[in-house]
């Protein structure tokens, strides 16, 4: 580049930040992928390249299926016909005041590189924000699906939360940190969840 620069006649200005170490990509660009070209030879960083490309093309994929399965999920339950997948409700058919709702027997029947897609998408749907979403977030989605033993609800970035009730997973707008427990529902109350 700075050759380039030379031969056009243009000074080449350096960005003072792409040499300081508090940035991980400095540390990144002057420690990491040197000691990585001494350990493993030339070429790390057009292979490390050639795999982001190959990931970034599988990853599309799985986004499609996971945005098929959606739609499938929904149109498989007759109250959720015609929704936009997640499907968006409003009330009146025991999902109360959810936001989103998936199938549980769908979501189940997913491998989990795809549910997990499907639960972030449903999550964000519902108003999280995209950069406070982690995976302990997903994890905590896919226990209400495949390791529910009856806990209660999973709370999410942005005030969201996830419930499990009646073969349903129930996004809504959650209680703010020290609002206390919110009082029970109808069927929380008569001792069903599910």
């Amino acid at each position: 580049m700075r050759e380039a620069c030379t031969a056009l006649g243009l000074e080449p200005w350096d960005d003072p930040h792409n040499a300081d170490p508090v940035y991980a990509r400095a540390r990144v660009r002057h420690q990491a992928m040197p000691a990585l070209e001494d350990a493993l030879g030339p070429g790390v960083a057009a292979a490390l390249a050639r795999s982001a490309a190959q990931l970034s093309a599988d990853c599309d994929a799985l986004d499609e299926i996971a945005a098929a399965e959606s739609w499938r999920i929904a149109s498989a339950d007759p109250g959720l016909e015609g929704a936009l997948p997640p499907a968006v409700l409003a009330g009146g058919d025991g999902t109360g005041d959810a936001l989103v709702v998936l199938d549980i027997e769908g979501l189940t029947e997913l491998a989990l590189a795809i549910r997990s897609r499907v639960l972030r998408q449903a999550a964000l749907a519902a108003g999280c924000p995209a950069g406070s979403l982690a995976a302990s977030h997903l994890a905590a989605l896919d226990a209400l699906v495949t390791g529910w033993h009856g806990q209660r609800w999973a709370d999410l970035p942005g005030v969201i939360r996830a419930r499990r009730r009646y073969g349903k997973l129930l996004f809504s707008k959650g209680r703010p940190a020290g609002a206390g427990p919110p009082a029970p529902t109808e069927a929380e109350a008569a001792g069903g969840r599910d």
